[in-house]
């Protein structure tokens, strides 16, 4: 039996949380060589969760910090940990979720009654962020966010983007190659 422990984030940035999740698992007897970090978009497949689930074996569990670093929705969640359960291992969230191919019908019930309170936390959350986005817009307070090249001077960007081309600029700035047309636009540069 092996236990893996499992830690996502949903961005690059948020390496605190990566490492408050990292280090709970490891605190719990997860081995380091057994330790999965994803750092994905919120949206879209979780490739390193989909491939440590194509390798687990009967008895096998994964660990999480909590449901909602598992999976994005409660849909999401359940055919993650049918799955899981599919492959004879179980999962275990760190908040004491424990679900297993040996449940009863009282264990599934539980798992599920959280999942849904973890997509309705989430979704709560998403919704009291929205507002206060939309509450500091209506003051003036929210610009959105900064232009990605606010720093690169625009007769620097227009030798760049000529010469280079906006594929090869986007690599050398560390953006979107749409994030170069977008601010080229912006600032009424032509790409020719």
């Amino acid at each position: 039996m092996t236990v893996y422990g499992y830690a996502r984030v949903s961005t690059a940035d948020q390496k605190d949380a990566l490492e408050n999740q990292t280090r709970l698992l490891l605190g719990r007897g997860v081995d380091q060589v057994n330790l999965v970090v994803e750092v994905g978009s919120t949206r879209g497949a979780l490739p390193v969760r989909d491939k440590l689930i194509g390798r687990l074996q009967p008895e096998d569990v994964i660990m999480a910090y909590k449901l909602d670093r598992i999976g994005r929705s409660m849909t999401d969640l359940r055919a993650t940990v049918d799955c899981i359960i599919g492959k004879g291992a179980s999962f275990q969230s760190l908040d004491g979720i424990l679900v297993g191919p040996d449940d009863n019908t009282v264990g599934k019930l539980i798992f599920n009654i959280m999942a849904a309170i973890a997509e309705w936390e989430r979704e709560t959350i998403r919704d009291r962020m929205m507002e206060g986005v939309a509450r500091a817009k209506r003051a003036g307070k929210y610009k959105g966010r900064l232009p990605a090249l606010r720093d690169v001077p625009t007769d620097e960007l227009t030798a760049i983007v000529r010469s280079l081309g906006a594929a090869r600029a986007a690599k050398k700035y560390s953006v979107a190659r749409r994030t170069v047309y977008n601010e080229c636009a912006r600032r009424g540069i032509s790409l020719k």
